[in-house]
This record gives C-alpha cells, sequence and structure tokens, in this order.
C-alpha cells in the first residue's frame, strides 16, 4: 500500500472523475486534461491505453499522477489506469494477482477525507474475455472491500451494452452490483457511429450516499467512445491541512 499528501490551490471542490476510454498513445492521453474545461480532475481512470508498464509512466497530465496501472502481459492494447489529483491523501490495493489479459482488468485507489473514503474501483473486459471469470472475481473484489461507511464507485467498460435491456450479462452484473447498492448511471449512448450506438461504459455508485450528481459524455477525439465526466457534488474536496501534509511526507 502507498500514501499521499501534498497541498494545491483547490477548497471545498466537488470529487470530479473524468473517465476515458483512450485508444490512444502517450502524447493523445496528454491532451485529455484539457477537454474537462474549468473543471478540477481529481480521479483520471483510463482504459485501452496501448501502452506498456514503461510507456504509461511517461505520460503527463496536469496535476495528477500515476498511481495505479495494470498493462497487459501477453496481450496487445487494453489495461487499466488510475491517475490521481497531486492534492488528495489516497492509499491502492495492488489488484494484480486477480487480474488476466481479456478477463479482467481492474485496479482499486482509495481516497481519505475528512471521516469518510471512497473507493474508485477502474475494470475493463475484453470482448472476447471470460465473463463468468469476470463476474466470479468482481464479486470476490467487492466482498473484501465492502463496508457500510465506504463509498464505492465503479468506472467500468467490460463491452457490455446498457442500452439493450435483454442482455442476460447485464442482469447478472446488474444483480450482482445491487447486493453492494451499486447502481448504473448511464442511460446514453457513449458510442455512435453510422450504424449503431451503444453505453458499454459505464459508472456505478450508491445512489443514497451520492444523492446529488452530475454525468456527462465529452467528445474529444480520442476514442471511438465518449469520455465521461461524473462530478459527485456531496463530496466535497478540502485542502489538506499543513500537519497532515507534514505527517505523509
Amino acid at each position: 500500500m502507498k500514501q499521499s499528501s501534498t497541498n494545491n490551490d483547490y477548497k471545498n471542490s466537488s470529487l470530479t472523475i473524468y473517465y476515458q476510454n483512450s485508444g490512444r498513445k502517450n502524447n493523445e492521453i496528454d491532451e485529455l486534461v484539457h477537454q474537462g474545461g474549468s473543471k478540477i480532475l481529481h480521479l483520471i481512470p483510463l482504459t485501452e491505453y496501448l501502452l506498456s508498464n514503461t510507456e504509461i509512466n511517461y505520460v503527463n497530465i496536469d496535476s495528477c499522477n500515476l498511481r495505479a496501472c495494470f498493462c497487459r502481459k501477453s496481450r496487445k492494447n487494453g489495461g487499466v489506469s488510475v491517475f490521481v489529483n497531486e492534492a488528495l491523501r489516497y492509499t491502492f490495493a495492488d489488484l494484480n494477482e486477480s487480474c488476466i489479459d481479456l478477463d479482467i482488468e481492474i485496479y482499486d485507489v482509495k481516497l481519505h477525507y475528512s471521516s469518510s473514503n471512497t473507493s474508485l474501483l477502474s475494470t475493463y473486459r475484453s470482448p472476447s474475455g471470460n465473463f463468468s471469470y469476470f463476474l466470479k472475481t468482481l464479486a470476490s473484489i467487492l466482498n473484501r472491500i465492502y463496508t457500510n461507511s465506504l463509498n464505492i464507485i465503479i468506472s467500468r467498460h467490460i463491452n457490455i451494452s446498457y442500452l439493450d435491456n435483454d442482455n442476460n450479462n447485464e442482469q447478472k452484473l446488474n444483480s450482482l452490483l445491487a447486493t453492494f447498492n451499486l447502481f448504473s448511471i448511464i442511460d446514453f449512448p457513449t458510442r455512435i457511429n453510422n450504424i449503431s450506438m451503444s453505453a458499454i461504459v459505464n459508472f456505478f455508485i450508491d445512489k443514497y450516499k451520492n444523492e446529488n450528481f452530475t454525468i456527462n459524455s465529452l467528445q474529444n477525439g480520442l476514442s471511438d467512445h465518449d469520455a465521461q465526466l461524473l462530478v459527485l457534488n456531496n463530496i466535497k474536496i478540502q485542502n489538506p491541512s499543513i500537519d497532515n501534509q507534514r505527517r505523509h511526507k
């Protein structure tokens, strides 16, 4: 486990998560920070970024640092990573032992602020991945980390469209996540082309713990999937105190 705390100039800003399925190389990923407009970006989960363990470390995103990543061992493409705003206190759990190329690629970053914690699980599954293994592994991870006080958020790209109500895998995933009070918040297309539209990128949150939120798609040309900007207005991020900064250096 690793921990960090540094100072920044923001105070009382809503927790903002910018999800990007990139499908692009280093220099194009660097540009995504400008797509959030005037929003302060606290967490930036990326999937399918086409980079190796070495290459992902050269990605530069303003005020955010790479804090967790999984790059495929035997296959091309794929991967998940999470960039965290340098002002935030966090820990991350290494879930590499649970990851299998194509089947499930996942990481967990936990933010610590005030008297509560928020855990972001970022995950990807290939269209050819084993869905049963994905579901079983996700259930095991959630059972391991879940507590009543922990605010769990899942950003996921697992190649299940949430515009297809008859999808059996979607129903299985919904049933699993509902047992942890986690529900989908995207009901609009996140990828549109000339012949189809789909919503295979999604966020799952506890709507009782996050009553005041906004979710928007951003078309930025970095992928065939729109980026997603989630703002949780009930979670306010404050500057760490000077004492806390010294304690965690």
